[in-house]
C-alpha cells in the first residue's frame, strides 16, 4: 500500500530520526514529514486519490493534517495566499507540521496559483500524480522541474484496472526520464483505490 510506503519513508529517513534526539523545535524541512501531492494535469482525480490516502495513513497510525486551498482558506481567510497573508499562513503551517506526523499538501488548485506553489516549496516528499494511459508532461509537472525543490520525487501513476500491461511503464520513464522515481500504480475507479496494481518496470 501506497500508504505504508510513505510512512516507511518518513520513519527511515535520517532526518527523521534526528527527530528524536533532541531537535523537537527545529524547522520541519529538516524531518522528511510533509508531502505534497501533485497532480501531473487537471484530468488527474487528485482530490479523490488525496482523500484515500489520508483515509489510509491515518488507518496505519500516522496521525495525519489533510491540507487543500479550501481547508486553509477556510481557517485563515481570504488572505491566506495574499502578501499581506503570508506570514500568518507559514506560521500556522509550520504548527501543523509540529502537531502531526504528516501532513499531506495537496495541490487541488491551478498551476499558476499561490497554493500550488506552497504545496511544493513545503514539501520534503513530493507524489507526482499520473493517469497510466496519458504519458505526457503536464503543466504542474512542468512547474515543479521549474522550482527546483531539492524534495524527494516519485511517480504514482493510476489505473482504472488492477493489472497493468507489460510495458506501459517505459512511456512514462521515456517522457520524465530520471526526474521522478517510478512507484507503484493503482486502481482508481474502485474501493480499493489504496491497494497496488501490477506494475512492470
Amino acid at each position: 500500500m501506497i500508504a505504508s510506503r510513505v510512512r516507511s519513508e518518513i520513519d527511515s529517513s535520517p532526518r527523521a530520526r534526528s527527530r528524536n534526539m533532541g531537535t523537537e523545535f527545529r524547522r520541519n524541512n529538516d524531518n522528511l514529514k510533509t508531502v505534497a501531492l501533485l497532480p501531473v494535469s487537471r484530468n488527474v482525480p487528485i482530490e479523490s486519490f488525496a482523500r484515500k490516502l489520508h483515509v489510509a495513513l491515518e488507518g496505519i497510525g500516522a496521525p495525519t493534517s489533510y491540507l487543500n486551498q479550501v481547508s486553509v482558506s477556510n481557517v485563515l481567510g481570504r488572505h491566506a495566499f495574499t502578501r499581506m497573508g503570508k506570514l500568518k499562513t507559514a506560521a500556522w503551517l509550520a504548527n501543523q507540521e509540529q502537531r502531526y506526523k504528516m501532513v499531506l499538501y495537496v495541490a487541488d488548485s491551478s498551476v499558476g496559483s499561490s497554493w500550488t506553489q506552497t504545496c511544493i516549496r513545503q514539501a520534503d516528499y513530493v507524489l507526482v500524480i499520473g493517469l497510466g494511459d496519458d504519458p505526457s508532461t503536464g503543466e504542474y509537472e512542468r512547474l515543479l522541474l521549474s522550482m527546483k525543490t531539492t524534495a524527494r520525487k516519485e511517480l504514482v501513476l493510476l489505473h482504472p484496472e488492477r493489472s497493468v500491461l507489460p510495458g506501459s511503464t517505459r512511456e512514462w520513464l521515456k517522457v520524465g526520464g530520471t526526474s521522478f522515481a517510478p512507484s507503484t500504480a493503482y486502481n482508481y475507479e474502485t474501493e480499493s483505490t489504496m491497494g497496488p496494481s501490477t506494475y512492470p518496470r
